[in-house]
């Protein structure tokens, strides 16, 4: 008797999600809560959590003004049924971004319903997969992957309301309000540019412009209604955070960014080069190239939705003066959506390839690998010696396989899981460094300094890098420069102060931790009071 059929796994979207799945739950095994962004996200979180502080995020004691709560409500609802753990609160970015996934393909099955193009979704997801940023930047906990995930469901929105279902306009409700809460108006860039270049690219049947005045209304009060509900939470928020906090949420973080970055400032072609860096390695493959070539595009019945969904955008973040390889993350999924499109045209689908750009890259890494040993310190050389040999062979036999000739439509689907497996490569080869990015045990350490009744404070600006994984009850003082230091010893003689040191000191100090290059010491204030704690 046979066995019934599996509807599941014969879904076109089950491989290259359950593969992405598998990527991503042994990157975060290999990988702790990584410092800066990483830990400071989570000692937010935790301190909100701590504090019952649901409305006003708080940093260090203090209102946190540089993000909107959503993505720390989301760990939190975690953390109310399963308690404060790490893994439900770093699944949350994984699972936008398989939304994400799920949405890109919803959309392109939307917009290209005929049957000659049913794989261009699937193809477009594959396409995603192949970009070794965007399948690495899912799995680290900050905000960009929600914002991917509301611009898709906006969107998806407008075409359902193209297509005569109200419900869209439900959508595009929730997409506007959850982008806001994730982003703050950064979000909502992608779908006010989106919506109101609608004329140009919805397959309508209005003539004139009378029929449009009650579509843009419609759209007005529904974007206006979204915004509302993060105006709500940023009023309450405001009035508990108080003057300052308001004005940096209403004007300063906004003014930062766009007019005089406070932090991540760069030149307005920066974007231009950094694009195509974040689509290694599918910028190398030819046939990527030959799929955005005008004449594909030309015949492409929707082309004008990509143009101002990647264009105007791009435009307004290359004139803004802050800039991050994330904040180009929304407009990946448009990119991805016309190579799906493109490889199912008769003039590329049924040609052969072979990935040589690809696969000279992998060859590269692998050899980069077998030598870097002998080519750094002598920390860093004697942890990897050796344990660099059992990843170079996966990397040559990943490039000999992208070199078989294949159909297209396989050779895309072989370099979406050769990127899966260079990500989880790189994170077995950095696998001996993950301690000096792990702060866990020194906030442990520093936890229960802190519960045997002794103040903490640290010298320069502490971002919470032992917040979260050392629960702390109360906050750090900062300290800005030596004569403050002393002051404060004096008035604290058995508080613990913790140093950035480029060494080791040999003795002295309370305990330590490596960070990438550098040594973060805690001192007891005896130490400090009498002279001998080195100053860097």
């Amino acid at each position: 008797m046979p066995l019934p059929s599996c509807a599941i796994c014969r879904h076109p979207l089950t491989l290259p999600l359950g593969l992405w799945f598998i990527s991503v739950l042994i990157v975060l095994t290999l990988r702790p809560i990584t410092a800066i962004d990483e830990t400071r996200y989570f000692a937010v979180a935790w301190e909100m959590w701590q504090k019952k502080s649901f409305v006003l995020p708080l940093l260090n004691g203090e209102p946190y003004s540089h993000k909107p709560p959503l993505l720390f409500w989301i760990m939190h609802l975690g953390w109310a049924i399963f308690g404060v753990n790490d893994w439900t609160a770093r699944l949350v970015q994984p699972t936008f971004a398989a939304g994400s996934l799920v949405l890109t393909w919803v959309i392109g099955r939307r917009l290209w319903p005929e049957a000659e193009n049913a794989s261009a979704a699937t193809l477009a997801v594959w396409a995603m997969l192949a970009s070794l940023y965007l399948v690495g930047f899912s799995s680290m906990s900050m905000f960009d992957m929600l914002v991917v995930f509301f611009v898709l469901l906006g969107l998806l929105g407008l075409l359902w309301v193209e297509s005569g279902r109200d419900t869209g306009w439900l959508l595009l409700f929730a997409a506007v309000a959850g982008g806001a809460l994730a982003k703050g108006p950064f979000a909502v860039l992608f779908l006010a540019i989106i919506t109101v270049t609608a004329p140009a690219w919805m397959q309508h049947d209005r003539h004139g412009w009378r029929p449009w005045v009650g579509w843009y209304l419609k759209a007005g009060l529904t974007g206006l209604g979204g915004g509302l509900v993060a105006l709500v939470w940023a009023l309450w928020a405001a009035q508990i955070g108080g003057p300052q906090y308001a004005e940096e949420i209403f004007w300063g973080q906004l003014a930062g960014r766009i007019v005089d970055a406070f932090a991540h400032q760069r030149p307005f072609w920066w974007y231009v080069p950094m694009m195509w860096v974040m689509l290694l390695p599918l910028v190398l493959w030819s046939r990527f190239w030959q799929a955005l070539l005008p004449v594909n595009l030309r015949d492409n019945p929707r082309r004008w939705l990509f143009f101002f969904w990647v264009l105007p955008p791009f435009v307004l973040l290359s004139l803004s003066s802050g800039k991050q390889p994330h904040y180009l993350l929304p407009l990946f999924p448009a990119v991805m959506l016309l190579v799906g499109y493109a490889l199912t045209r008769p003039a590329i689908s049924g040609v052969e390839v072979r990935a040589i750009g690809p696969a000279i890259m992998l060859a590269t890494l692998a050899l980069v690998a077998l030598v870097m040993p002998w080519f750094s310190d002598a920390y860093w050389g004697e942890l990897l010696r050796g344990w660099n040999m059992l990843f170079v062979l996966p990397l040559f036999v990943a490039a000999g396989w992208l070199v078989v000739k294949q159909s297209v439509a396989t050779q895309l689907r072989r370099l979406a899981l050769t990127t899966l497996l260079l990500l989880v490569v790189i994170h077995l080869y950095a696998r001996p460094m993950h301690p000096t990015l792990d702060f866990s045990e020194f906030s442990e350490r520093m936890a229960a300094l802190q519960q045997q009744g002794r103040d903490i404070a640290f010298v320069g600006k502490y971002r919470g890098e032992f917040h979260y994984y050392g629960r702390l009850q109360s906050a750090v003082t900062e300290i800005s420069g030596v004569e403050d230091l002393a002051a404060w010893c004096e008035a604290n003689p058995e508080a613990v102060v913790v140093n950035v040191m480029r060494e080791l000191p040999e003795h002295g100090y309370l305990t330590m931790t490596r960070f990438r290059g550098r040594y973060d010491v805690a001192w007891g204030c005896d130490v400090v009071r009498a002279g001998d704690m080195p100053w860097r």
